[in-house]
């Protein structure tokens, strides 16, 4: 199996240790409660990777969030995988510090000179990790360069990685507030949770019908490797104005991940909810686009 660094791949699926259990419980507690896990990709933070790759003259540049058992990838520049288990990932040691781990050599550090990903042919070698910390002091994930070669990589230069760390973590927090989708202007993944556990506690109180509708448009991979993130994201942004006028004002749409949406419809039974399924699937079969002169 192709173990480059551009496509890193694990085989490992045993959990990993933790020295503190109580500590990783309160780390996990951080992660579930930023709710960023399998959200879709978004330009504030694909604006950071890319600007640490320039700026670094790295071949690899990625964020990541970290939970029990996977490596996360919410934004990457060099990397084909958006995601890998977290057992023998150099930053399931980053997480585990308080400072940046800087690897200068990994062919040359006894933690990971057996590392699958550095003995791989045209493997890791220059690792720079900083954790993603919350205000409670776990830490969530990284910010991370990556290259195929040794490098040197001086104090400055860790403080600026820092530095952008901190402005990704800011970040985080900040989505804790949004309630919308950036792209669409549907409700966000959190906002959508929240306000299905209100909608089934009515529901449940006052003894009412509810229903909820999940979807994802398929081959939607496709049209990203295909065309492009941008004409991905117009595909996207009709989906939701298109389903939009096939809901009541009662209602709600929320994005759930890429391509995925729900729609929670109270006061709607089985038979309601069917109807407007088909409404809405209908209505986003006749969609087309045209891509650089294909009709898609």
């Amino acid at each position: 199996m192709d173990r480059h660094p551009t496509n890193l791949v694990h085989l490992a699926n045993a959990r990993p240790l933790y020295a503190n259990e109580a500590v990783e419980q309160r780390r996990l507690d951080n992660v579930e409660r930023l709710d960023v896990l399998d959200t879709p990709r978004e330009e504030a933070f694909d604006r950071i990777t890319r600007l640490a790759q320039k700026m670094f003259q790295v071949p690899i540049a990625f964020v990541s969030i970290i939970d029990g058992h996977r490596m996360w990838l919410k934004s990457n520049c060099g990397l084909s995988d958006n995601e890998v288990p977290r057992v023998d990932s150099f930053c399931n040691y980053t997480i585990k510090e308080y400072k940046p781990l800087i690897v200068l050599d990994a062919q040359k550090d006894p933690r990971f000179e057996s590392n699958p990903f550095v003995t791989a042919a045209n493997g890791v070698r220059f690792y720079a990790g900083v954790p993603l910390t919350t205000p409670e002091g776990n830490n969530v994930g990284t910010l991370c360069l990556v290259d195929t070669k040794p490098r040197e990589f001086d104090s400055s230069q860790v403080a600026l990685l820092e530095d952008l760390a901190r402005v990704i973590m800011d970040e985080l927090e900040l989505r804790l507030l949004a309630t919308t989708d950036s792209m669409t202007g549907a409700l966000s993944r959190r906002a959508f949770k929240e306000q299905m556990s209100r909608a089934v506690a009515l529901s449940l109180r006052h003894h009412q019908d509810l229903s909820c509708i999940v979807w994802d448009l398929d081959h939607f991979k496709s049209i990203n490797d295909t065309y492009g993130h941008a004409a991905g994201d117009r595909v996207i942004i009709n989906t939701i104005k298109t389903c939009l006028p096939q809901i009541r004002e009662t209602d709600y749409i929320g994005r759930m991940g890429g391509e995925e949406f729900a729609a929670l419809l109270p006061n709607t039974n089985r038979t309601g909810a069917f109807e407007v399924a088909e409404k809405l699937r209908l209505a986003i079969e006749q969609l087309t686009f045209d891509f650089n002169g294909q009709q898609v």
